[in-house]
């Protein structure tokens, strides 16, 4: 499920490099080193599509966001805060990387990430640490969380929020599997 859950993430990443670098469809690359070269550079973007929830995916038992040691998204769901950063650590002269392509690249996949992150029932903190509000997309508009509704509704178990928005047949499991095979196809093709 939670394999799932990374695919439009991981689409992400692999989209933003694809238009960012200019690659051609990898059939068409000229030799092997080109194609592992882009076979490496689509893997990086995939690692940037995912990086907010890496908390999760190394964590032991993550039968609930909550047993993360804090929240899952108040350690890594900041775009104020993690999108500056990944660009300084990415395209910082200072640290001897310049590379504004992959900051591009970092950002595109990161800003994904929280949009995709912003249809789930709890949203995003996206003006953290203007507003401790949380945001999330619905068909109505913008929904609003003040800290309070947060903590008297917070988000579900990560096996029942797998269930409930992946592992069934719902709008959100089909715009994502549609999505993610879309990446595939402008990728392949």
């Amino acid at each position: 499920g939670l394999v799932i859950a990374t695919m439009p993430d991981i689409a992400s990443g692999v989209l933003a490099v694809h238009f960012v670098i200019g690659y051609s469809p990898i059939w068409r690359a000229p030799d092997m080193h080109a194609v592992l070269q882009q076979l490496t550079s689509y893997g990086i973007g995939a690692l940037l599509g995912v990086l907010p929830d890496f908390d999760i995916l190394l964590a032991k038992k993550p039968d609930s966001v909550e047993e993360l040691g804090g929240e899952h998204r108040e350690i890594s769901h900041h775009p104020l805060y993690t999108i500056p950063a990944l660009s300084f650590l990415i395209a910082s002269p200072l640290l001897g990387i310049f590379a504004p392509r992959w900051a591009l690249i970092g950002v595109m996949a990161l800003l994904a990430h929280y949009i995709d992150d912003s249809f789930d029932e709890c949203g995003v903190q996206w003006l953290y640490p203007f507003s401790h509000n949380w945001y999330s997309f619905k068909r109505s508009g913008i929904q609003l969380l003040t800290p309070e509704e947060y903590a008297q509704n917070p988000p579900p178990a990560l096996q029942e929020w797998l269930e409930k928005s992946f592992l069934r047949i719902c709008r959100r499991s089909v715009g994502n599997m549609l999505y993610t095979l879309g990446a595939m196809l402008v990728v392949l093709i």
